[in-house]
């Protein structure tokens, strides 16, 4: 999950990476997806430039992202409307977790996470919290489990959120690696 800037620029194959500029000329982001559906039409979303720069800094100084961190779990944002529906409290409804996450013992599918340190759970607030934390820092959830209609307290580590890049500069005639964590920056003079 990250924090976009949403768009109607067109973006199409091919075009993704490019500069998103506002109306006096500045790259405010680049574009990186869109929706594609038949409820919509024209709705696009572009990296900010100051997460960019991060990402570009990190990537040029360490060929890989290591500043970024993630929680490691796949989760939907239950409101105050649908917590009446379904009856669970607000916060984030956890769908997955990934097995090197280090909630992975203590998380299960169907738990909510109610608070992210200290801060009641929305998917905002948890982009906010973790884009201001490092790999390896802590962070702490109040997790209600329906099953056992009992509300506890996890603390784990963050993941280093790598990403993937489908770019590289090899020339030898070995087969490509497309899911290379690392970017190799071509050379100049």
């Amino acid at each position: 999950s990250e924090r976009f800037i949403q768009t109607d620029a067109a973006i199409n194959p091919g075009s993704s990476g490019g500069a998103l500029c506002n109306m006096y000329g500045q790259v405010i982001g680049i574009t990186s997806s869109k929706l594609i559906g038949n409820a919509y039409e024209g709705v696009g979303y572009a990296i900010p430039t100051a997460r960019m720069k991060i990402i570009v800094e990190s990537l040029i100084k360490n060929k890989s992202v290591v500043t970024r961190a993630k929680i490691g779990i796949t989760y939907s944002e239950i409101d105050s409307v649908i917590s009446e529906i379904i009856a669970l409290p607000k916060g984030l409804y956890v769908s997955a977790v990934d097995k090197e996450s280090k909630l992975y013992e203590s998380l299960r599918n169907g738990d909510v996470i109610t608070a992210v340190n200290n801060v009641e759970a929305s998917a905002e607030k948890v982009l906010m919290i973790v884009e201001d934390l490092n790999p390896g820092d802590n962070i702490t959830f109040k997790v209600y489990r329906k099953s056992t209609n009992k509300t506890f307290t996890v603390t784990a580590k963050l993941l280093a959120d790598k990403g993937s890049s489908s770019y590289t500069t090899k020339t030898d005639d070995k087969k490509e690696d497309y899911n290379s964590n690392d970017f190799d920056f071509p050379e100049i003079d």
